[in-house]
């Protein structure tokens, strides 16, 4: 599996960045369920074996199919 690598020491990796929206895709959703979120401090990192195109890809869909769930008929398309 590719694994997405930071481009500098202290830098965040693509992986991270992709990482970090799955999170606050799902923050949002609780919160729009009237769920109390989890605590998000600082940037996540993203779990080594979350870290591949293919992982990433799953969760980034499914955490905005969750968000859209979520928000339900107000919801929106926007063409």
């Amino acid at each position: 599996a590719t694994r997405t690598a930071a481009p500098a020491p202290g830098a965040r990796s693509a992986a991270d960045i992709a990482w970090e929206t799955i999170i606050v895709n799902r923050r949002g959703a609780m919160r729009v369920r009237g769920e109390e979120p989890f605590e998000m401090v600082g940037f996540p990192a993203c779990p080594p074996d979350k870290a591949n195109a293919a992982a990433l890809i799953a969760d980034l869909s499914a955490s905005a199919d969750e968000l859209l769930a979520a928000a339900g008929d107000g919801m929106r398309t926007v063409t």
